[in-house]
């Protein structure tokens, strides 16, 4: 796993951890309360085509977590990153529905369109 720290044009600066196409960035965000700042850490990720972040105060904690999400998305979730939730949904219903030994892809094919499909005449009758 690779870290590299990027500063910004305006002075910022975030960390990008990285291994094959996965990648998770921490930013920082600096609030003023009661005359007081405070620093947080925000790690920021693609997990099913959604965007989640996820903030913490200690940069300690969310570098834990940047490495944690980063590992399970190289184990598992690389795959569908960019799926959308629906078109995850519709996939697993697809499956579901589907009898063993005919795959999605015919199906797509043959259902795409019906009228094209159905509207074919044979030749052998």
């Amino acid at each position: 796993m690779k870290t590299k720290m990027i500063k910004t044009a305006n002075g910022g600066v975030y960390w990008v951890l990285s291994e094959d196409s996965c990648s998770v960035k921490i930013y920082t965000a600096s609030r003023v309360k009661n005359g007081s700042t405070y620093t947080s850490y925000c790690v920021d990720y693609l997990e099913a085509g959604m965007r989640v972040r996820k903030t913490f105060s200690d940069y300690g904690e969310a570098k834990e977590c940047a490495t944690t999400v980063l590992t399970r998305l190289i184990n598992g979730g690389a795959s569908t990153k960019s799926v959308r939730p629906v078109d995850l949904q519709d996939m697993t219903l697809a499956k579901q529905e589907l009898s063993p030994g005919f795959f999605a892809a015919s199906a797509i094919r043959r259902f795409s369109s019906p009228a094209a499909y159905f509207s074919k005449k044979s030749s052998t009758c």
